[in-house]
């Protein structure tokens, strides 16, 4: 990290506002280690650290591996700089944005879920109603064949009654 000059900037653009609510949004959901995302809120701190470092305060970089949360949690200049921040009016009139962007995401992921498995249901559906239309078809022959058979046998029981 490299800090010249640090301040609070005195104007957002609106890239900045919208990169910090997506940064801020993101911070909620967390990738599993199967590649599942899991809704994570505990985090939602870290997220607002971050976009309050990035994206509000001028004169500072961070190096391309650097934890940025880290780097700003642990220096006391950035602390008192994100902190201050993370109680401006700049920053906190973009939370309802957050919180409406993070409830957005939620439904999208629970529709999708919903959809898997409905087509999970449907599939499975679909097989149980091959397999009894198979069962049917089967029963079906095996009396059409008992049928004949009965016939057959009651043709032959009349020959030999005379």
């Amino acid at each position: 990290m490299t800090k010249t000059n640090m301040k609070i900037k005195n104007h957002i653009s609106l890239e900045d506002k919208i990169h910090a609510i997506n940064i801020m949004a993101h911070s909620y959901f967390q990738e599993n280690e199967s590649g599942e995302t899991e809704y994570a809120p505990y985090l939602k701190e870290v997220g607002k650290v971050i976009a309050a470092a990035k994206y509000f305060i001028e004169g500072i970089t961070f190096d391309e591996n650097e934890s940025i949360y880290d780097s700003a949690v642990n220096d006391t200049d950035v602390k008192l700089m994100v902190n201050k921040v993370l109680s401006s009016p700049k920053f906190t009139e973009l939370l309802d944005d957050v919180k409406d962007l993070v409830e957005y995401k939620k439904a999208r992921s629970l529709a999708k879920l919903q959809n898997e498995a409905a087509a999970i249901l449907a599939y499975k559906l679909a097989l149980l109603t091959d397999s009894e239309a198979q069962k049917a078809k089967a029963e079906t022959e095996a009396l059409t064949t008992l049928n004949n058979w009965i016939n057959d046998q009651g043709g032959s029981n009349e020959g030999q009654g005379e």
